[in-house]
């Protein structure tokens, strides 16, 4: 009898496996693991870090609209720091100046 009950038992590494990939997935991780960092697309939620933005010779904005530059028909209120600019050269590397009003634009993602 004793050696049944063995038998039907799962052994603990095999519950232990099934225990981490089930946390991975929760967390995310198998996107990762998949080559996924959901870079894909532009996102104007993509920050800028302050000291980039002046030293390309842009103006940081610690508190702009997280809906600038969507078309998204209801908007957030929470502050989002963003990267103003006149024109491309006021951009870092790998961004652009884009959705400009009057005559003020943010820098995003290229």
């Amino acid at each position: 009898m004793q050696n049944d009950n063995a038998k039907k038992r799962i052994p603990w590494q095999i519950v232990l496996v099934i225990g981490v990939v089930l946390v991975a997935m929760v967390l995310g991780i198998g996107r990762l693991i998949a080559g996924d960092t959901g870079g894909g697309t532009a996102d104007p939620l993509v920050q800028i870090e302050e000291p980039a933005c002046t030293a390309a010779g842009g103006e940081w904005n610690s508190c702009g609209s997280p809906c600038r530059g969507t078309d998204s028909e209801f908007c957030i209120q929470v502050c989002v720091g963003q990267c103003m600019c006149e024109s491309n050269e006021d951009c870092p590397f790998g961004y652009e100046c884009s959705d400009k009003i009057d005559g003020k634009g943010i820098c995003k993602k290229l």
